[in-house]
């Protein structure tokens, strides 16, 4: 048969039948050769597909089993096949198992996709161009094998293709012969947990303290907790004291539990003090007080004991039997209107209320009503009370009858530096305080103050009371007058601060003190010295002078000092403190000095210790010893228990109290990557820190359990610091996730995570078409490699490495957009195997150039 050609553009003639192959990389110099080198290219896919079928026999496993984002697909076109040694999959049935609308048009060989994200991508088979809303994101070549049957449905993409149009994440488990198909990140899965307690608490502390002296030995105990009851906050405070000189060694001396719940309500039981909104109301006594909201008012009562020995040392002409303790009963009430602010800021209010009290000594009632008005400008409070009354007062006078009590004052700020106020109280002759040295004193009293701040650095302070005393013989009275300058520190001058006090008292007489402060310092060193002047009635005036010098120093600091005083008497030390013994947790402080009086020397020595113990335990000791006695004292404090939101609990407020929940989990790397926690496989991991919202965090225990209670209910971020977690595990999971939390519930939040591997490799040209690198040859730098949804760029020795890869068999080809013009993949995509916690290197991905096009037309 006689063999044609016919030139490239010009008509067949009549009756002729044309047939054109379209060749690559072919110069037409002999027809011989070329038909040649056509018939080995058209030969060349049934080689390559005879070669492919002995290693598919030889063990080369097709996966039969499809996950898509972990649900097992089923049915029709539901496994991947294996196709000349490339890896297909139904990408119909996928995209629609994810969600999105596939629509595929044979004709055009396109394939479009609107994602459950709104993003629509577009494959053109024909050049193997995939794309996102228009703009393209990889060009992948060798396409020429993807067939578009008559059934859409049953459409085969190549992986590299799918992972691009689905966005999503293919990772292929040669052993188990499975496909995981993932888009993005999978969501944390959270659960339901136990719903809280009617009670619990958040924290609880003490402190210790324990002094000797010679032969005395005395002791104290505080002890504190706070936590939640139902829908209101519980807090207790107690302190149990003792001494071995008289007295026993341990005995209970004051608590207070206090209940406040939503809206206002509050209730307290123990040693506190009656009054708040009416001032003639107030006294000290052990019982009990409640406050109850009743629509615009409030009804606050109270009922308990006081004792009449409220003063430590009683006067001698006081009989023994007055010392009683708590021999009076109290019980009173008020109510208060007006206590919110307004939205101007202003606040007034008005209480009305009652009291009695009873005992052996002393008993009365009182009526008593009070107003408060409050702006930015002033602060004003008045107070009336009337009161019938009977007993005895403080010097031992009888009293029956009425009395009258006044108390009216006002606070005024003109201007911010400037603070002036005023006051007057009136408390009549008959007049009694439920304690015997309570502060209802009979008086006229007057009183006032200025305080003003001249400049940032200097302040001024006066202020005064006169006060004529109706309980003691007629022209008793009681004054006294303060003054202060203070000069802060400034950059060049020294600090000062000078108080001066005058005043006198009806019982005692004349009292007069004044000191001066001055201190400056000089760069690691303070220099600083001390006056105080004394006088009172019946004795000379005394002075004392001190001197001294503060030196700093990396880890400690040494301080002197002398004193120098009226009567010829003088005190002098030397101390060295450090706040890191050989540890930041220790600190010591050591001290030598003497003293002199009459003539007389004396010496001593001092040594302290205070260090910081397990479980945040505070612990500080200090002895001293003298000529004549030494002196211990111990102090030991720090939490007993300590809820992981403590802090976040105690500065909520009541409203939100009952609206919190928690947040729970475990956090484990899953060996076996069944998604849920297997004890005997996957591993629990300690110390890594969960946050939530960012400010609230917690750290897992050694089965990698977490604990967050007290967040408010609602959306909230809960993730992991990543910085916590071993360097060669990654987060199956997004690191910004959102949660619902609900009230008064848990909400269990596991982290799985897993060893991921990487790999590497080099992009280069491959000049001769070998595969392998050769001297000369070039790197190519900027070109983008994917592996799924992972992805990178090289470097300019052409390396590049893709990190956080899953275990298993992962598709790697070049994005041929990102290529120079001219150029194209030569291998195509490889599949390569990641193994956890490892680096699988030497994936070499070739580049040639295209190859001239020469068009042959048989005729």
């Amino acid at each position: 048969m006689p063999v044609n050609f016919h030139r490239p553009g010009t008509p067949l003639p009549p009756g002729r039948i044309g047939a054109s192959l379209r060749l690559t990389g072919v110069t037409p110099i002999r027809t011989r050769a070329t038909l040649s080198l056509a018939a080995a290219l058209l030969a060349a896919p049934l080689a390559r597909a005879q070669t492919a079928a002995p290693e598919e026999a030889a063990g080369a496993r097709t996966p039969t089993t499809l996950t898509v984002d972990g649900r097992l697909l089923t049915g029709a076109y539901s496994a991947a096949e294996l196709r000349g040694g490339r890896l297909f999959l139904p990408v119909v049935v996928v995209a629609r198992a994810l969600g999105d609308t596939v629509r595929v048009d044979a004709s055009t060989r396109t394939v479009e996709v609107l994602r459950a994200t709104g993003v629509r991508a577009q494959l053109n088979a024909a050049t193997g161009q995939v794309s996102e809303n228009g703009v393209p994101t990889l060009v992948a070549g060798n396409v020429a094998e993807v067939v578009f049957p008559a059934d859409p449905t049953g459409l085969m993409l190549p992986t590299e293709l799918v992972s691009a149009l689905l966005d999503a994440q293919l990772v292929v488990d040669d052993v188990q012969g499975t496909v995981r198909v993932d888009r993005g990140l999978p969501q944390l899965v959270v659960r339901e947990g136990s719903r809280r307690g009617p009670a619990e608490l958040y924290s609880a502390k003490y402190g210790y303290t324990a002094s000797s002296s010679g032969s005395s030995y005395t002791h104290s105990l505080n002890a504190a907790a706070s936590g939640r009851a139902a829908d209101g906050r519980l807090d207790l405070n107690s302190n149990f004291a003792g001494t071995d000189t008289g007295g026993r060694l341990f005995e209970f001396r004051s608590g207070l539990l206090s209940y406040e719940r939503p809206g206002g309500q509050r209730l307290m039981f123990g040693d506190l003090s009656t009054g708040g909104d009416l001032a003639f109301l107030t006294s000290a006594m052990r019982g009990g007080w409640w406050r109850q909201p009743l629509g615009a008012l409030e009804l606050t009562t109270f009922a308990g004991r006081t004792r009449s020995d409220a003063r430590p040392a009683l006067p001698p002409e006081v009989p023994p039997s007055l010392a009683q303790h708590f021999d009076t009963s109290v019980v009173g009430g008020y109510f208060t209107l007006g206590r919110a602010p307004s939205p101007e800021g202003r606040r007034l209010s008005s209480s009305f209320g009652g009291l009695y009290f009873g005992g052996p000594q002393r008993q009365g009632s009182v009526l008593t009503s009070g107003v408060q008005y409050g702006t930015n400008l002033h602060q004003f409070r008045f107070d009336l009370g009337m009161g019938s009354f009977q007993g005895q007062q403080l010097d031992g006078r009888d009293v029956r009858g009425t009395g009258l009590m006044l108390d009216a004052s006002e606070t005024l700020t003109p201007v911010e530096s400037l603070t002036l106020n005023a006051g007057f109280s009136h408390i009549g002759e008959n007049v009694l305080s439920p304690q015997l040295a309570g502060f209802l004193r009979p008086l006229n009293q007057y009183s006032g103050g200025v305080s003003w701040r001249v400049h940032r650095w200097v302040s001024l302070s006066t202020s005064g009371r006169y006060a004529e005393r109706l309980d003691l013989p007629s022209g008793s009275t009681d004054h006294d007058v303060t003054g202060t300058l203070t000069f802060f520190r400034s950059p060049s001058w020294p600090s000062l601060l000078v108080s001066h006090s005058t005043g006198r008292q009806a019982e005692t007489g004349t009292r007069e003190f004044t000191l001066v402060n001055v201190s400056q310092t000089f760069g690691r060193t303070e220099l600083f010295s001390n006056l105080s002047r004394t006088r009172t009635a019946g004795t000379p005036a005394s002075s004392s002078v001190t001197l001294g010098a503060t030196r700093a120093f990396t880890t400690a600091s040494v301080r002197a000092y002398q004193t120098f005083s009226t009567g010829a008497s003088m005190s002098g030390g030397l101390d060295w403190l450090t706040s890191n013994f050989f540890t930041d947790r220790v600190g010591v402080t050591t001290g030598v000095g003497y003293s002199r009086q009459r003539g007389e020397y004396t010496s001593f020595a001092r040594v302290g210790l205070s260090a910081l113990l397990p479980g945040n335990q505070r612990l500080q000791l200090t002895y001293s010893q003298s000529q004549r006695s030494g002196q211990a004292f111990l102090e030991l404090s720090g939490p007993l228990f300590e809820a992981p939101a403590a802090r976040s609990a105690a500065q909520r407020s009541l409203e939100t109290l009952s609206s919190v929940g928690g947040f729970s989990g475990r956090v484990y790397q899953d060996v076996n990557l069944d998604g849920r926690f297997d004890p005997l496989v996957d591993r629990a991991l300690r110390n890594v820190e969960v946050l939530v919202d960012g400010y609230n965090t917690a750290r897992t225990d050694e089965n990698g359990v977490y604990r967050l209670g007290n967040v408010l209910a609602g959306e909230h971020k809960v993730y992991l610091n990543l910085l916590t977690v071993r360097a060669d595990l990654s987060l199956l999971s997004g690191a910004d996730q959102k949660v619902q939390l609900r009230a008064d519930r848990d909400a269990v939040v596991d982290f799985r995570l897993i060893r991921t591997g990487r790999a590497a490799g080099l992009v280069w040209l491959d000049a001769n078409g070998n595969g392998q690198v050769d001297e000369g040859e070039q790197p190519l730098g900027e070109v983008r490699v994917v592996a799924g949804n992972r992805d990178t760029l090289t470097g300019p020795d052409g390396d590049f490495v893709l990190g956080d890869l899953p275990q298993g068999q992962h598709t790697v080809l070049i994005d041929q957009k990102t290529l120079p013009e001219g150029m194209e993949a030569a291998a195509g995509a490889l599949q390569v195997s990641i193994v956890p916690a490892q680096e699988t290197g030497g994936v070499l991905l070739p580049v040639r150039a295209k190859p001239v096009e020469v068009e042959v037309k048989e005729f």
